[in-house]
């Protein structure tokens, strides 16, 4: 069957279109809060690059928190055609359903305790001025600059050095607080060589 210019009946490819896996499901009111929501994101951007003129990048801090797996493990493996059931070994049960959380600092952040004033008054030096910049609400993972740019890679780098050390059956139990530590430690030491200076130093 051929299609001709002009054809009501072209084909989805044609026009782009192909079937997608639903990532996010949204009501009309979050449709409808959307010109609100950029323009939140974009006066926040405009502020922090007015402060960054005025007081220069080493005057500026920007901290976010993402969750870590203890066991940070990839849900597929390989096994034979039609294997109904196929299992994966770990070192701790309690590893898999639990996770902490990493906070990592490189730039001003809308975290819960620094956006609380009281919080920071209370350990900050007396002579110390500061202003914080709250990142607005829902626009974190477009303007905040770990979650755009760092923690997708990070944590992917983490992931392979722990699965290095599960596939080479190395004596190192990756879910020890002292290990984590560690690996955490070892990885940051890398990303903020030259080489990733532009990501998140």
């Amino acid at each position: 069957m051929g299609y001709h210019r002009g054809s009501r009946d072209r084909p989805s490819w044609y026009y782009g279109i192909c079937d997608r896996k639903i990532t996010k499901f949204v009501t009309e009111k979050y449709l409808q809060e959307e010109p609100d929501r950029k323009k939140s994101a974009d006066e926040c951007v405009a502020s922090v690059r007015s402060r960054i003129q005025a007081y220069t990048l080493d005057c500026l801090w920007n901290a976010d928190q993402s969750g870590f797996e203890y066991e940070m493990r990839p849900g597929r493996t390989l096994d034979l055609v039609g294997a109904k059931h196929v299992l994966a070994l770990t070192r701790s049960m309690n590893s898999m359903t639990h996770s902490y959380t990493v906070m990592m600092c490189v730039s001003p952040d809308s975290w819960p305790t620094f956006a609380d004033q009281e919080a920071v008054e209370e350990v900050k030096p007396e002579e110390l001025e500061y202003e914080i910049i709250t990142i607005p609400p829902k626009v974190t993972g477009q303007i905040q600059p770990l979650d755009v740019l760092c923690f997708r890679m990070y944590k992917g780098y983490f992931r392979k050095v722990s699965n290095w050390i599960f596939l080479n059956d190395q004596l190192v139990q990756v879910h020890h607080r002292d290990v984590i530590l560690k690996l955490h430690s070892l990885i940051y030491q890398q990303f903020i060589s030259r080489r990733f200076e532009n990501l998140i130093a």
